[in-house]
């Protein structure tokens, strides 16, 4: 009897140690979801590296029917009314992939449509070029030197702020920044054309 009443103390000991563990986890969910939610006024906020995905669309890229999606385009805005927008090296590694998959597809949709099929596609290649569509695309893309393309896109701005309104090169949007989020609304301008993003464009805290 003895031995069972200290098994049931220790067991009810453990329990309470379990319900204090939840109730911290809890806590500090709460106050995770209180930042989430904190809001932070535009001017005091911006200030800092911001990442949003954007859409590499066929007109951009020259290829019809290609569209390349959700590739991390970095802001970065210093204090000195600057921003500048690039691509990390892990934002090209990802278009590479992406570029690489979507072209493949490029390949075997085009013979595909004058009637073979895509073993006997695989079998032309590997006759007339010794690779695969794949070794073969890859080739072909390594030529283009993504790295150095998107470096040379690398551009900085001017940027003003001025109560909830954030200025772009020109480009007027209305911004809110909650928690790690940065949302833009109500934009006039061409700033984010060619973007494949529509308003309300969202902006994710990366430092």
């Amino acid at each position: 009897m003895k031995k069972l009443l200290c098994l049931l103390l220790a067991l009810v000991m453990v329990l309470s140690l379990a319900a204090c563990s939840d109730s911290g986890s809890g806590s500090k969910k709460d106050k995770d979801d209180e930042e989430e939610e904190k809001v932070v006024e535009l001017d005091e906020g911006i200030v800092g590296t911001w990442v949003v995905n954007v859409t590499f669309t066929e007109e951009m890229l020259q290829l019809e029917g290609v569209n390349i999606e959700d590739i991390p385009t970095t802001l970065s805005f210093n204090e000195d009314g600057e921003v500048t927008m690039y691509y990390t090296e892990e934002a090209i590694e990802l278009l590479e992939e992406k570029m690489l998959d979507a072209m493949v597809e490029v390949v075997y949709d085009s013979m595909e449509a004058e009637g073979y099929s895509r073993e006997e596609i695989d079998e032309q290649f590997e006759s007339f070029y010794g690779s695969t569509v794949t070794e073969f695309v890859a080739e072909l893309l390594a030529e283009l030197d993504m790295a150095e393309t998107l470096g040379d896109m690398e551009e900085t701005y001017d940027y003003e702020v001025e109560d909830d309104k954030l200025t772009i090169d020109g480009t007027e949007m209305t911004g809110e920044i909650k928690g790690k989020k940065l949302t833009l609304t109500d934009i006039d301008g061409d700033f984010w054309e060619g973007s494949g993003l529509e308003d309300p464009i969202v902006l994710k805290r990366a430092d």
